[in-house]
């Protein structure tokens, strides 16, 4: 039997991402909480009536259990990574997931999987996204896309052999490109570390450039390096993996030679890991090429020698004479 009773009572959930509304009072023994949003997509949400209030003795609260929740219209899709698992209702960041993300290493293959999922991000089989046409794109500079693209079918497809050449934090982002369907909102992953690959080169580079890691090239930009003869600059020596990401941790003995007879190169050689500098004099105007090398081509791991971009050495200002006389 109602009973006219005035004090304050809340309701709870098993679904901690729902939107409960704030506690109210009583008006007569009764009230209607307006607004309450389920999150998680459940066979099972428990909700339960509890006396919020001060008033002894406290009311018995009641519990109501075996609710269905089931997802809504598909709007989204989630990428889910090696090392996460899908979370329904999770509506805070990372959305929809937890878990931390598996390392990868650069051109080492790796898989994800993309979700249909409703606006609570509930991953759903609901047939309407059958057939939708998804493109996975990456944050790496240098494979902007990931093969084909690939079909959904029951909520879900399956993007395998996933290989990238830039070493750092990286994201991938499922793309709804068409196929039929409600229109599927970007979903972006976690971000996840890329690792470099084994140590293959050597990198030098002039004062002016800059690493570009990843590059199916050189894995160096910038303008072309000018010097006076006599000037005294520095130049970089980077250990790196065949797409030109530093390996760090990796040790050699490294040499810096120039074809400039004259050049004076400081050090000579000196073991390095992952990079180091050496302080070049450049001494004969003209062209001038430098190059490191392994002191000992037999040690481990393996290197490949590289030559500078070509130096361009202008003469110093005028401090003396040269005479030159006849068969000279």
């Amino acid at each position: 039997n109602r009973a006219a009773d005035g004090r304050q009572v809340l309701l709870s959930a098993n679904d901690i991402y729902a939107s409960i509304p704030a506690p109210q009072s009583l008006a007569s023994g009764q009230t209607v909480f307006a607004g309450f949003l389920a999150s998680a997509a459940t066979g099972n949400l428990v909700v339960s009536g509890v006396d919020n209030d001060v008033i002894v003795p406290a009311l018995t609260g009641q519990t109501v259990s075996t609710i269905t929740v089931i997802p809504g219209t598909p709007d989204r899709t989630i990428v889910l990574l090696s090392g996460e698992t899908l979370v329904p209702g999770k509506n805070v960041a990372p959305f929809g997931v937890t878990g931390v993300p598996v390392e990868s290493t650069v051109t080492v293959s790796f898989n994800a999987t993309v979700y249909a999922s409703d606006s609570r991000y509930n991953a759903t089989a609901n047939p309407v996204t059958d057939g939708s046409s998804i493109n996975m794109l990456s944050s790496d500079p240098f494979v902007p896309t990931i093969g084909a693209p690939v079909t959904l079918a029951a909520g879900v497809a399956s993007v395998s052999l996933i290989q990238l050449h830039t070493a750092g934090a990286r994201t991938l982002t499922a793309v709804h490109v068409g196929g039929g369907g409600p229109a599927l909102s970007n979903g972006v992953s976690n971000s996840f570390n890329l690792l470099p690959f084994t140590p293959t080169r050597l990198r030098t580079l002039t004062p002016t450039e800059t690493r570009v890691p990843g590059s199916p090239t050189n894995g160096r930009s910038a303008a072309p390096f000018t010097a006076s003869a006599g000037f005294v600059f520095n130049v970089t020596v980077d250990i790196t993996d065949a797409f030109w990401n530093l390996t760090p941790g990796v040790t050699q003995e490294i040499r810096l030679v120039a074809d400039d007879p004259f050049a004076v190169i400081v050090p000579t050689t000196q073991v390095i890991t992952t990079s180091a500098t050496y302080t070049v004099t450049l001494k004969r105007a003209g062209t001038t090429i430098l190059r490191s090398e392994r002191v000992n081509v037999l040690s481990s791991p393996p290197l490949s020698s590289d030559n500078s971009t070509p130096i361009t050495v202008q003469a110093g200002p005028p401090t003396r004479l040269v005479a030159i006389l006849p068969g000279e």
